[in-house]
């Protein structure tokens, strides 16, 4: 089991999701597509519909589950 593997064991991915996954440090781009393909063998692996993000040089998000989301109504109700 690599290092991304032994991850998935604390996060459970699910159809829709998108993986962030984030390093402190700059990455070249044939770094970043290794760690992007290896993440996606173990999200093909697992049978989800998911995708990965890599953000390098200390850029930072978040996991933002398609099952949190709301649809946001554009024009709020009126109150008397």
């Amino acid at each position: 089991m690599n290092d991304i593997e032994a991850h998935f064991d604390e996060v459970k991915v699910e159809d829709g999701d998108v993986l962030v996954i984030t390093s402190p440090r700059a990455l070249t781009r044939e770094s970043a597509d290794r760690v992007r393909e290896a993440a996606m063998s173990v999200i093909d692996r697992l049978g989800v519909e998911a995708d990965v993000l890599v953000l390098d040089n200390g850029l930072q998000a978040a996991l933002l589950k398609t099952s949190q989301l709301q649809q946001i109504d554009p024009e709020p109700p009126m109150t008397a």
